[in-house]
């Protein structure tokens, strides 16, 4: 039982690490990306700020220990 408590903390703090990452790597000087760049973002012109998205993003970094 200890090890399957054991192994939800380690996911949750895997989520956690990735997704300060992802924020990390989308932060524009011009605000938050929607999606993280490639090439078939890129062609469907989803390498941009969207309100929506970056709205939701910024919740995650005010409420994070990382970013600034």
């Amino acid at each position: 039982m200890m090890n399957h408590e054991s192994d939800e903390k380690d996911s949750i703090s895997e989520c956690y690490d990735r997704s300060v990452l992802l924020l990390k790597n989308n932060s524009q000087s011009q605000g938050v990306i929607a999606c993280t760049r490639s090439k078939k973002a890129a062609g469907r012109r989803y390498v941009s700020i969207f309100g929506r998205d970056a709205s939701i993003c910024s919740l995650g970094m005010s409420v994070s220990d990382n970013l600034q």
